[in-house]
């Protein structure tokens, strides 16, 4: 995380706390925690991260206790009680199918150990598997900058540049990525980085910044949803790119995009309402020439998913994995407390509260690995060692258990799956 992402978090925290009068995360903590996770939503093979960068890497952290119960199409937010989320057993990497980066060694759920030849000075950040064969690998080199790699199955090594941010299509086929420096996204044939179009940034890069808060979305055949970076706005401009036609729209309103399923449609956040009585709505729609940032799905006050990254989607979006505030009492206004549910895609399209509780893990989801299981770091916030997660949709988790003689600094592999 570079110090200008630093300086808006802090600056977007106090300008949230001036707004709504509430108990916000103080930036110190928000900024060590967004430095752990921003390395992780720096790519993604087409599939489901739900650790974003930058200005939204902590927005899990942001969440305010409301003192009102929350207002939306359904029925009002029902009480959470704070619990833990304990496991009740453990699984091994292979036995999940996820592939482990460590060092420069590859651990493949199918039991092989690849040795990647990237060289001594490549630290990997992320890792997300190729549909094609072989893993896109988030790296920083010996001169700290972060660059983006291509592991082959067989152990080659590509250095592909350096890029502020890149995902790769559903099919493998099309990296979208943000040059360094250059305010643009550029479409590359995968692997071999032909270019085959570009579209300029200009229209959702906030004034006096740059591409650095920019993250490629994901994709819908041949559109590509692009999101600028928050600032001190509830939300942020997006850009629809069709790269045959290399036609792009600005979205008109601000929006919290989290991701664009594999049957196209985007998971977005947007707040709507008045400026004394503000209200926060989770919804799934379509990923057209522009996307919708209408009002609509599950909403809640102000403090419901405040913040805009404290939530996700399973890869055919038909589970949503939230952060809730938790309290006491209807009037209780102490503390940034919340518990992770998780919501029916069905639920959330009606406006209708019905969660399954998972408790607080203490950290972040890193990714989805299938429709109903994510995998969580549980330590995430406590700055130790992580203890990973895999949890189910329905509320059951177990200890991920690393393969034999991997430790700290280990690189889980996002699987990929989705859109």
């Amino acid at each position: 995380m570079s110090s200008h992402d630093e300086q808006q978090i802090a600056l977007m925290l106090q300008e949230r706390a001036r707004i709504w009068d509430r108990p916000i995360l103080d930036p110190d903590t928000a900024i060590v925690a967004g430095r752990r996770l921003v390395r992780q939503r720096r790519l993604a093979a087409g599939g489901v991260s739900a650790v974003v960068l930058a200005g939204v890497a902590f927005g899990a952290l942001c969440i305010s206790q409301p003192d009102r119960d929350l207002v939306g199409s359904g029925a009002p937010m029902p009480t959470f009680a704070l619990r833990t989320a304990a496991a009740s057993g453990t699984i091994t990497t292979a036995k999940a199918g996820i592939d482990v980066l460590a060092g420069n060694q590859m651990y493949t759920a199918a039991g092989q150990v690849v040795p990647i030849r990237m060289g001594a000075s490549v630290r990997a950040d992320a890792a997300a598997r190729v549909p094609t064969g072989g893993w896109l690998v988030n790296y920083t080199d010996g001169a700290s900058t972060k660059r983006l790699g291509y592991a082959r199955g067989n152990g080659g090594w590509t250095d592909l540049g350096g890029f502020d941010n890149a995902r790769l299509s559903p099919d493998g086929r099309t990296l979208v990525a943000l040059p360094a420096g250059q305010n643009q996204a550029v479409a590359y044939a995968f692997p071999d980085m032909r270019r085959q179009n570009s579209t300029s940034l200009a229209g959702i890069i906030r004034p006096g910044e740059d591409s650095r808060g920019v993250e490629v979305i994901g994709f819908a055949n041949n559109r590509v949803l692009l999101s600028g970076a928050p600032g001190s706005e509830i939300g942020a401009k997006t850009l629809v790119w069709d790269i045959s036609s290399g036609k792009s729209e600005t979205s008109t309103g601000l929006m919290w995009a989290r991701e664009v399923t594999a049957v196209g449609d985007v998971v977005r956040a947007v707040t709507a309402g008045t400026s004394t009585s503000p209200r926060t709505c989770l919804d799934l729609v379509p990923l057209a020439e522009r996307v919708s940032t209408k009002a609509s799905g599950l909403c809640g006050d102000s403090t419901f998913l405040l913040g805009g990254g404290t939530f996700a989607a399973s890869p055919a979006g038909n589970w949503l994995l939230a952060a809730v505030p938790v309290r006491s009492s209807k009037d209780s206004t102490a503390g940034a407390v919340w518990t992770w549910v998780t919501l029916r895609r069905a639920d959330v399209t009606a406006g209708r509260w019905s969660a399954t509780t998972l408790g607080r893990t203490g950290g972040l989801p890193y990714f989805f690995d299938s429709e109903e299981t994510f995998v969580v770091d549980s330590a995430v916030q406590g700055g130790g060692t992580s203890m990973y997660l895999r949890c189910t949709v329905k509320g059951v988790c177990l200890t991920l258990q690393l393969p034999t003689g991997v430790g700290a600094g280990a690189v889980l592999v996002d699987p990929g799956s989705g859109g």
